[in-house]
């Protein structure tokens, strides 16, 4: 019997790739939500997803989603910047009006959080029927396809984002485009100095990290909870 898959791919015909930058944004504790409550993390997930939406078309970034994450990517480091400053401060704003509702429950709350890194990147809409005519002629598939070192930076430098922060990877801190600077905060703040949400949201975040610390059913783990309500602290007071 013959196989039908010939998954052949010329990397001589290969395109360049692109010198650009990416965030990976994504909700903590999706995993354990799901054990829990499927319904629940749906509705996290959705949220988060409807902010992006929200903000989108404001914005020239390439949006790449993965479940409970997503990969934003633009050539403009302070563009993809600008897009997480207006995604997080709306979404921090609704979270705060949804807070002072009767029904509110503060284990439903989505909180969020992402890394910027900067480096070549591999775009699947520009493969050609040279490199592989399967891929070339799959319409969207190979339009939802990106590949490249500032992908894996960004997913694992965003442990090192606060709650409801943004951290900026090395590579983004060190290299930028020709006649770029780099950007060189470690941690970005996305708030104005005379907002009022970073201390109003300080305050929902302590008590989501008091009722996780009260559950008998949370595998939330008391050094990650202790870890985790330090840099929101720091963060969220300009403390660092």
């Amino acid at each position: 019997m013959t196989s039908d898959v010939e998954p052949y791919v010329d990397p001589s015909e290969f395109q360049a790739p692109q010198n650009q930058y990416i965030a990976w944004l994504d909700i903590m504790g999706t995993a354990n939500a799901m054990r829990r409550s499927v319904k629940t993390a749906a509705v996290k997930v959705l949220k988060m997803h409807n902010a992006v939406l929200d903000v989108e078309d404001s914005y020239d970034v390439n949006l790449f989603p993965m479940m409970d994450g997503i990969y934003i990517v633009s050539d403009d480091g302070y563009e993809l910047i600008d897009f997480l400053q207006d995604l997080f401060k709306g979404y921090a704003e609704y979270l705060q009006e949804e807070s002072d509702q009767d029904h509110f429950e503060v284990y439903y709350t989505s909180v969020i959080r992402a890394a910027i890194a900067f480096g070549p990147l591999y775009h699947g809409e520009d493969t050609t029927e040279a490199v592989s005519e399967t891929i070339a002629d799959s319409g969207n598939y190979k339009n939802s396809m990106l590949v490249g070192v500032p992908m894996a930076d960004a997913y694992e430098a965003e442990s090192e984002a606060p709650p409801f922060g943004i951290h900026i990877h090395q590579s983004a801190r060190t290299l930028a485009p020709e006649g770029e600077e780099p950007i060189p905060q470690y941690w970005w703040k996305w708030w104005n100095d005379s907002d009022d949400l970073p201390e109003d949201l300080l305050d929902l975040l302590e008590e989501y990290f008091d009722y996780f610390e009260n559950s008998r059913h949370s595998e939330y783990s008391q050094g990650k909870i202790d870890e985790h309500r330090e840099m929101a602290e720091a963060y969220l007071q300009d403390d660092y």
